[in-house]
């Protein structure tokens, strides 16, 4: 979490504002692409590889060959000498990314792509194979950008084929590629469809059987710590299918003493995917591929780096495109690739094309994959749903103690002032349910301003991915049920409840209308706390559904005065006022802390279960200055007043600042880069560094139990050793190198650079122990070097 996030949110909070904040225009991306060879000479007709690696900054993504709900597949187009062909692209396994409601696939770090080529034996050794790709893609943050670029390179043909001596990045491509179902390391997985053959608009399910090796386990599709891999199914896009959201098995819960609770699945499981024929396919045999990702861990509790494998299943089509039984089969793996063949000389380098900031692409791929997207009761009854819901809540606002005793007053006024005209009675009443409607279309403007003001371009859904705004709402809600529990009451300021009713003194239609308008406004103090889930509905729906709920909910606070003045004999058949109405109000207090903790929810999903807490701390401290707030005796004087309005604010403000700004010190880690730890190393000071990942649960025990204890820190203090965290947890081919440098298959690592000798790292066991690191860093020595670290400091690329 930033500094400047933490920021944000405790004025944002302080100050009660419950809007989301605006973020500024994002810029596009620097993104690297480099084209590579596994071989430095050519054979004729020995294939090679050639490689495609990406390099763009962290937090943006590409998309994987099936994009998922929104995105674009990267196209390359190759352009090879006569008698060359090349093969499929072979994409790095994915990541799921879920963001308003829409499921991506996505490739995050250093994506490679890889694809192999085959030279005809009739290639003339002596010449020259000139190759070059024309590749574009969409990469995204909050916002999305299309680039392309031109990369080739030129590869001598000799009688025998060459290998290049650093083949790194292609033990890095393969390693991140999926495995066959044969070898899977700790699984078995047997795919079946439930259907023999389709037709169009048929649904079937294609079930995946999966076995685990005793003694292991795997993390559910919804694990609960925050550092596990979860479980996921990635479907390869097949012409005229659409497939939905996976169906999981129930998974089995157990307490670690550790890491707590933990959702995993044990022995066998099976995942039913299903799938919809929405169209005819382009093959008579259809074969549907797919990935099924998991991370597997053993009975010790020592997790393995996630894999994933392939399954394929095949089956007929019954609708098939007409003349597409010569067209390449249904699912083959592979991205969008065109290949040409000519004897052209190889094409320069251009740059990267300028990026233009495009929308999210929605449905605009052939490889559509879509999911039914629930918006709960909205989507089950529609805008009539909205039109009822609002008009129930219009009516309950009648029930609050400064509404219902005045509902009689005011009929009874109107049949006074109109000399007991039904009609005219009734032409009062009209005006008054106006000024009421009119309000709330205020209410409606106001709100859809401040949203106007902020980011909207990945639709209103997005407001629930910041956690800001998940803690203004929070704040609003969390006060509002206050409020109704009687801690303190909203009011409008004395001036202004004074000008108001000074307008309303005439009689008339017009002094009707406005005696709506002050009729509502003079209801805040009750009617303000059930506003605020209309508020919150007005920050996350279209601007045609906000217009229409607020007038519903208008009609239903004017319902009772329409009736009323068409029939003034049934104000015998209100409700008496008296304390039930104070306990009603009570009751719906409680209705709003459950949105809160609905809302908590939702913050934990965005920032993990530490976050919540302080959180919760806020929430106890923003109570204490509504308290303080709720204390004002209207009989004080102005400066009073104002003292306790701001005791009550610096209280909440600093209850945020503490909450989501302060940190107490620990371990200083400095950020990873290749080459830094020795040359840091060499400049005197002695250099820790942890390669970690979220998912690693060994690297999460080493931290807390070890590197977080009293004593070592105490000791790297005292040395004053610098540690540098190089967090695994996307892929990253430098820190891939460094592993594999030092013999290791993966995650965790720690290494000790003593200062002045950055040629004799000393390597730590895989479990630590508080005395193994501390004897390490005797061992080690402390930092020669007391001057501190430059901001000058730059990796060193061997």
């Amino acid at each position: 979490m930033s500094r400047r996030w933490k920021i944000r949110s405790a004025f944002c909070i302080a100050l009660a504002m419950f809007a989301p904040i605006g973020l500024g225009q994002q810029k596009a991306p620097d993104v690297e692409l480099t084209l590579l060879s596994s071989v430095a000479e050519i054979a004729p007709g020995e294939p090679f590889e050639l490689a495609l690696k990406f390099e763009f900054p962290t937090g943006f993504h590409l998309y994987w060959e099936n994009p998922g709900d929104s995105g674009l597949a990267p196209q390359v187009t190759w352009t090879l000498p006569e008698g060359f062909t090349a093969g499929p692209i072979q994409f790095p396994v994915p990541k799921r990314h879920e963001a308003s409601g829409l499921v991506t696939f996505v490739l995050e770090g250093s994506p490679i792509f890889l694809t192999t080529v085959t030279p005809d034996e009739s290639v003339k050794v002596g010449s020259n194979a000139n190759i070059s790709a024309d590749v574009s893609w969409l990469i995204c943050k909050e916002s999305c950008f299309r680039g392309s670029k031109s990369v080739d390179i030129a590869i001598p043909v000799a009688a025998e084929s060459k290998p290049v001596e650093d083949s790194i990045a292609f033990k890095l491509a393969h390693r991140s590629l999926p495995v066959a179902a044969s070898d899977a390391t700790y699984i078995t997985i047997k795919p079946s469809a439930s259907e023999s053959k389709i037709a169009k608009g048929d649904a079937f399910e294609i079930v995946l059987d999966v076995d685990i090796k005793d003694g292991f386990h795997t993390q559910s599709n919804a694990p609960l710590g925050e550092f596990f891999v979860p479980t996921a199914v990635f479907p390869r896009a097949a012409v005229g299918l659409d497939f939905g959201e996976p169906v999981w098995p129930k998974p089995h819960l157990r307490e670690d003493k550790a890491f707590g609770k933990i959702s995993e699945f044990v022995d066998a499981f099976k995942v039913r995917v299903p799938v919809r024929v929405l169209s005819d396919t382009d093959s008579a045999d259809v074969r549907i591929s797919g990935l099924l990702k998991y991370q597997a861990c053993d009975e010790k509790g020592r997790c393995h780096s996630p894999q994933a494998v392939e399954w394929v299943v095949n089956i007929k089509s019954e609708s098939v495109i007409a003349g597409a039984a010569n067209a390449p089969k249904n699912g083959d793996a592979g991205g969008a690739i065109t290949t040409a063949n000519n004897n052209a000389e190889t094409k320069p380098e251009v740059s990267q094309s300028e990026a233009t900031e495009v929308k999210p692409v929605e449905g605009t791929t052939t490889t559509k994959f879509s999911k039914p997207v629930d918006n709960g009761w909205m989507s089950r009854w529609g805008i009539w749903g909205a039109i009822l819901g609002g008009m129930i809540g219009g009516l309950i606002l009648n029930i609050m103690p400064c509404v219902l005793p005045v509902i009689s007053i005011k009929i009874l006024s109107f049949v006074q002032q109109a000399d007991e005209d039904p009609k005219r009675v009734f032409h009062l009443g009209l005006m008054f349910c106006a000024g009421i409607i009119v309000s709330f279309w205020a209410l409606a403007a106001g709100i859809l301003a401040i949203r106007a003001s902020s980011d909207s371009s990945a639709g209103w859904g997005a407001f629930f991915q910041k956690p800001e705004f998940i803690i203004s709402m929070c704040a609003l809600m969390f006060a509002f049920a206050l409020s109704l529990f009687g801690v303190f009451e909203l009011s409008l300021p004395g001036s202004a409840s004074t000008k108001l009713s000074g307008a309303t003194e005439g009689e008339g239609l017009t002094g009707a209308f406005m005696k709506g308008v002050l009729a509502t406004l003079l209801a805040t103090p009750c009617t303000a706390p059930f506003l605020g889930p209309a508020i919150f509905f007005a920050l996350t729906s279209s601007v045609v559904v906000v217009a229409i709920v607020f007038t519903a909910v208008g009609v239903g606070m004017a319902m009772p005065y329409f009736l009323l003045t068409a029939r003034p004999g049934w104000l015998k058949y209100l409700p008496r006022p008296g304390a039930w109405m104070n306990t009603f109000k009570q009751l719906m207090g409680f209705l709003l802390m459950g949105t809160v903790v609905w809302l908590i929810w939702i913050y934990a999903g965005l920032t993990g279960a530490d976050e919540v807490v302080f959180l919760l701390l806020f929430l106890c401290v923003l109570a204490v200055g509504c308290w303080i707030y709720g204390r004002i005796n209207p009989m004080w004087s102005g400066p009073k007043k104002f003292g306790a309005v701001v005791t009550a604010l610096a209280v909440t403000g600093l209850g945020s600042f503490y909450s989501f700004y302060y940190e107490p010190p620990e371990l200083k880690w400095e950020s990873y880069a290749k080459g830094k730890a020795e040359q840091l190393a060499e400049d005197g000071y002695t250099v820790y560094v942890d390669y970690t990942a979220r998912w690693c649960a060994t690297c999460q025990t080493n931290k807390k139990v070890v590197l977080y204890s009293e004593p070592v820190r105490r000791r790297f203090f005292d040395s004053k050793t610098i540690a540098i965290k190089a967090d695994y947890t996307n892929s990253d081919p430098n820190i891939a190198e460094d592993l594999l440098r030092f013999g290791r298959d993966g995650v965790p690592l720690n290494v000790i650079y003593p200062a002045g000798r950055p040629n004799e790292p000393i390597v730590l066991p895989t479990i630590l122990t508080k005395n193994t690191v501390i004897e390490a860093l005797k061992q080690a020595g402390p930092s020669q070097n007391d001057a501190p670290i430059s901001d000058d400091v730059v990796a060193v690329v061997n």
